[in-house]
């Protein structure tokens, strides 16, 4: 147990710092496990669904034609692709996770740049309290891929898109809120931090 009075809080820069890190190297294991995934797996399902569909259509445009769109959907190759992307989100979200509840009690970067993520009272996070962190921290990443699809889906540009109506307008801006919190908080707080009482 540390009393808050020992803690040296870590600034902005050293954050980022770390976080930049952090992030190249949670991607490169994304990208080994998508070469993994490919080469092994999913190059096969994608052949398949091809074949598929050109001995039904006799075409490789899907275009918006309802009925090609609802083979795409019932093909086993969309189960495989959202098994995909979920494997390869969870290898880079346990890289944070696992090393969050480590000795380390940070990734690589943090450990670079001298920082650890603990609970207010000094402890080492648990494995559900890392993992809590972990996806509170990518949040907005939900507003980033609902304006996307809004945005695709009404054929308009990203400013318009946020101010097109009053709930997209309230959640960017709760987005953009949660993602500058810490710079107003007494102990450069971030959002993740408040809520799972961590420093």
């Amino acid at each position: 147990m540390e009393s808050n009075q020992e803690f040296k809080y870590a600034g902005s820069f050293r954050r980022s710092f770390a976080a930049a890190i952090d992030v190249l190297i949670a991607n490169l294991i994304r990208m080994v496990v998508v070469m993994v995934l490919a080469n092994f797996w999913m190059n096969q399902q994608i052949i398949n669904f091809w074949n598929d569909f050109k001995a039904k259509f006799n075409s490789e445009l899907i275009g918006r034609d309802p009925e090609k769109i609802q083979f795409l959907m019932q093909h086993s190759v969309f189960k495989s692709a959202l098994l995909f992307c979920l494997l390869v989100f969870i290898s880079g979200a346990l890289y944070y996770i696992l090393l969050s509840c480590s000795k380390w009690r940070g990734g690589v970067g943090k450990k670079l740049m001298k920082i650890v993520i603990i609970k207010s009272n000094g402890d080492k996070l648990t494995f559900l309290e890392s993992a809590s962190h972990y996806f509170l921290s990518i949040v907005p990443w939900v507003f980033v891929f609902y304006i996307f699809a809004y945005q695709m889906n009404h054929g308009i540009n990203i400013y318009k898109a946020i101010t097109e109506n009053f709930f997209n307008l309230i959640f960017g801006l709760i987005t953009l809120a949660w993602l500058q919190i810490h710079m107003v908080t007494k102990k450069k707080t971030t959002a993740p931090d408040l809520i799972c009482k961590t420093i």
